[in-house]
């Protein structure tokens, strides 16, 4: 699967379907840890002083990498591309901009993008 490393840790990968000509694709997912000390006692928080996945960025990762992974093994089934942004720094100032300024959205220019969000909350 070939890919492209963005900044420190971004990544963009692009999938090429196998039926021929279609829409090219995006889908992009946030990635950073945020710059917050966890302090819920779980057995999965964070490990590391002042940096917490506190709006659900490992699971968006999670998700666009189980997608991609799932779209490559499907790429005999459609046409066009597929583009996977794994986007750094969504908090803060220009980071999709380094990712714009780069060229990812064009060569060739992606026709729709497609993103989400989660809101993790515990009761």
């Amino acid at each position: 699967m070939p890919y492209r490393r963005v900044g420190e840790t971004g990544i963009v990968v692009d999938l090429v379907g196998e039926k021929g000509e279609g829409p090219h694709i995006g889908l992009r997912a946030d990635i950073d840890a945020l710059p917050i000390q966890e302090q819920s006692g779980l057995p999965y928080a964070s490990r590391y002083p002042g940096v917490m996945h506190a709006c659900g960025h490992d699971g968006h990762t999670a998700i666009l990498l189980g997608a991609t992974y799932m779209l490559n093994q499907l790429k005999d089934r459609f046409g066009g591309r597929v583009r996977s942004l794994f986007q750094p720094g969504e908090e803060a100032d220009g980071a999709a901009w380094q990712m714009i300024n780069q060229g990812m959205l064009e060569q060739p220019p992606v026709d729709h993008m497609l993103a989400l969000h989660l809101w993790p909350h515990l009761t």
